[in-house]
């Protein structure tokens, strides 16, 4: 039986990080990839071939990680984040996520442009984030909530063993989910696409 973590309205987060909107994802693109050149300077060649992101497997988010405005984003809701193991063109969990380059159409028919990434350590559940340019023209990272899979308690990443993640989720929200031993199949948490969109457009205004 698939799960879907905090998808319920009570779980969605106040309005309070501001980004800037772009007409279109072409001009998301050239502003995200300047921006990630001034901050890895030289390093960005170590990311990227001939100077230019690939936009279908977006390498330079491992780099860009490791700036500590943009990791401590992320640390400050999962504080043993590991990024060990990152995608941006396909999704970790069962479930489904908006990986890769998305664009949200608002109910103004502005539009809101974010990279969609999902990554983890060895051992570890993968949890979904995103990148986004702030309104600040910098670029931010944020992790939802709702649809996501983390201890967001614990602030702690799930164990990918089903067993121990059960009982992790067992142990914090008093649930009782179980793992069937006797056929092998087990309560399986994973992202989920409408949630995890929610809860972003909650949270980040324009």
């Amino acid at each position: 039986m698939n799960l879907k973590l905090f998808a319920n309205n009570q779980f969605l987060p106040s309005p309070g990080r501001k980004a800037t909107l772009f007409a279109s994802i072409a001009d998301f693109k050239t502003v995200f990839e300047n921006i990630t050149k001034h901050l890895l300077g030289t390093d960005f060649e170590e990311y990227e071939e001939n100077n230019t992101i690939d936009w279908n497997e977006i390498n330079c988010v491992s780099g860009l990680l490791n700036i500590s405005k943009i990791y401590n984003d992320i640390a400050s809701k999962i504080e043993d984040f590991d990024f060990e193991n990152i995608s941006t063109n396909s999704n970790f969990n069962n479930g489904s996520a908006p990986v890769g380059i998305n664009e949200i159409i608002l109910k103004d028919d502005r539009k809101f442009q974010f990279i969609g990434c999902s990554a983890g350590g060895d051992g570890q559940t993968p949890v979904f984030f995103i990148l986004y340019i702030s309104d600040n023209n910098t670029i931010r990272a944020y992790v939802p909530v709702c649809g996501n899979v983390y201890d967001r308690l614990g602030k702690i990443m799930f164990s990918d063993d089903p067993i121990m993640q059960i009982h992790a989720i067992n142990r914090k929200y008093g649930t009782s989910y179980v793992y069937d031993n006797t056929n092998g199949r087990y309560d399986n948490f994973e992202t989920d696409s409408i949630w995890l969109l929610k809860d972003i457009t909650s949270r980040i205004t324009y």
